[in-house]
C-alpha cells in the first residue's frame, strides 16, 4: 500500500488513506460516484485502476446485477435485479455510442463491461461500454474476409496478462471429409486486446469445428469462451462444445452430459450463477455444476409450456433476487419471461416503464476502466 500512496498524490485531513480505500471499497456503485465528484483527492483514488479492481474483488459476491435491454428504437436501458419495482432507467450514452451505428447487438458482458456489436451488411463494428459509469470505446475494425458467410463474437478477461479480450470467428464454407457436401467448417479467429487496442489473428485450433448452433461465445469464469457446434443433424454424437481459453488463446474441448433420452438436438447454450448451460431441442436445461467434469452435468428443468416454448430455443438469463424463479429468452432477440422452479409455471416478466425491447441481457455494476488497459501498455 506505500507504493501506491507515493505513486497517488492522495490527500485528505480527515483519515489515512488506507483507512478511506476500506471503507469506500465496501460502498456500492452510485454512492461511489456521487463521493468521486467531492474533492480531486476522492475521485483519483475512485477511478485508479487499483481501486476499481479492489472493490469488484471484494464486492464479487453481493455485487448488484443489471438487466440491460435494447428499445425497438436501439436505446439502451436498464433495470436492477435488486429493485425489480423501479421504473427502467434510460441510459445517458456519449456522442460516440450516437455516432454507432443503430443496429446494436449486446454479445456478452465481463467485470462490468458490454461487449457490443454493429453487423450490417459488410460493416462488422464492435464498442465496449461500462453501463454503470457510462465511458464507450469504438474497438478498431478487423476486416472481414472475402467468402465469409458470418461473424460470431465472445468477450472475456485475460488474468494472467491483466486485459480484455474480444474473439471473432469468421465463418467459411468447407467440404466434408467424405466429400459428399458443404458445410460450415472452415473458421478464422482474430483476437483484440484492449491492453495494446490492436487485433491479431490466431492458428492454434483443435481441427474442423463444424457448423455453429450457438450464436455467440458463452463466457465461464470471466476467461473461457464457448460455443456449441454440430457435424449433421443425424445424431446428438455429432455436437460438440468447443472452448477458447482467452488467456492461453487456445482451445479445448467440454464434454458433453448424457442426452442418451433426447432426440431433439442441442439448441443453445448459455450461463446461469457461473455454470455452463446446455439446452436442447425438447426444451431440457442442462448445468455443469462443476466445470470441466463430465460427471457433473445435471438436467436443472425440463420447459413443458409449448406456448412459450415454440419452435425457439430456450436460453436462462439470471436467477431472481429470491433464487426461486430464472428469468428466460425465448432466443436472442424475444421477450423475457420468468420461470417458477417448484411450480414449473411461467409468467411473462413486466417491467416498469420499459418500451418495447427486441434484445435483453445480464451485465453487473463495476468501476472497471476502458482506458486502464491501454495506458499500462504503453508505460
Amino acid at each position: 500500500m506505500s507504493k501506491l500512496m507515493k505513486q497517488s498524490n492522495y490527500s485528505i485531513s480527515i483519515l489515512p488513506i488506507d483507512t478511506l480505500i476500506n471503507i469506500f471499497s465496501r460502498l456500492p456503485i452510485k454512492s461511489l460516484l456521487t463521493l468521486k465528484s467531492i474533492c480531486k483527492s476522492w475521485r483519483s483514488l475512485i477511478t485508479s485502476r487499483y481501486f476499481s479492481n479492489l472493490h469488484l474483488h471484494r464486492n464479487s459476491l453481493s455485487i448488484e446485477k443489471l438487466l440491460i435491454f435494447i428499445g425497438d428504437d436501439y436505446s439502451f436501458y436498464s433495470v436492477s435485479l435488486e429493485t425489480l419495482e423501479l421504473a427502467a432507467i434510460k441510459i445517458p450514452f456519449s456522442s460516440a455510442w450516437e455516432r454507432f451505428s443503430r443496429r446494436k447487438n449486446i454479445v456478452g458482458s465481463c467485470n462490468g463491461l458490454l461487449l457490443c456489436i454493429c453487423d450490417e451488411s459488410s460493416v462488422s463494428e464492435a464498442l465496449l461500454i461500462n453501463p454503470s459509469t457510462l465511458p464507450c470505446k469504438k474497438v478498431p475494425k478487423l476486416e472481414v474476409p472475402q467468402q465469409c458467410l458470418y461473424l460470431s463474437y465472445g468477450f472475456g478477461f485475460d488474468f494472467v496478462n491483466d486485459d480484455y479480450k474480444i474473439v471473432r470467428i469468421a465463418h467459411f464454407l468447407g467440404v466434408r471429409g467424405d466429400g459428399t457436401r458443404w458445410e460450415v467448417m472452415n473458421v478464422s479467429v482474430g483476437v483484440y486486446s484492449l491492453k495494446f487496442d490492436t487485433w491479431k489473428l490466431v492458428v492454434s485450433m483443435i481441427g474442423p469445428l463444424g457448423t455453429p448452433v450457438s450464436n455467440n461465445g458463452t463466457l465461464v469464469n470471466n476467461h473461457l469462451l464457448h460455443w456449441l457446434f454440430s457435424r449433421g443433424v443425424s445424431s446428438n454424437n455429432e455436437y460438440r462444445i468447443d472452448c477458447f481459453d482467452v488467456c492461453r488463446e487456445q482451445w479445448s474441448q467440454v464434454e458433453l452430459p448424457d442426452l442418451s433420452g433426447s432426440h431433439d438436438g442441442l439448441k443453445d447454450l448459455g450461463v446461469l450463477d457461473g455454470c455452463l448451460c446446455l439446452m436442447t431441442g425438447g426444451s431440457d436445461v442442462w448445468v455443469m455444476k462443476e466445470y470441466g467434469v463430465e460427471e457433473s452435468w445435471e438436467k436443472l428443468f425440463s420447459m413443458s409450456d409449448r406456448c412459450v416454448i415454440g419452435s425457439l430455443n430456450i436460453v436462462p438469463i439470471t436467477y431472481s433476487k429470491e433464487g426461486n424463479e430464472i428469468l428466460l429468452r425465448k432466443d436472442v432477440f424475444s421477450k423475457a419471461f420468468w420461470y417458477e422452479l417448484c411450480e414449473k409455471t411461467t409468467r411473462t416478466a413486466e417491467f416498469h416503464c420499459l418500451p418495447s425491447y427486441r434484445q435483453v441481457g445480464v451485465c453487473i455494476r463495476s468501476l472497471i476502466s476502458l482506458c486502464d488497459n491501454a495506458q499500462m501498455a504503453q508505460r
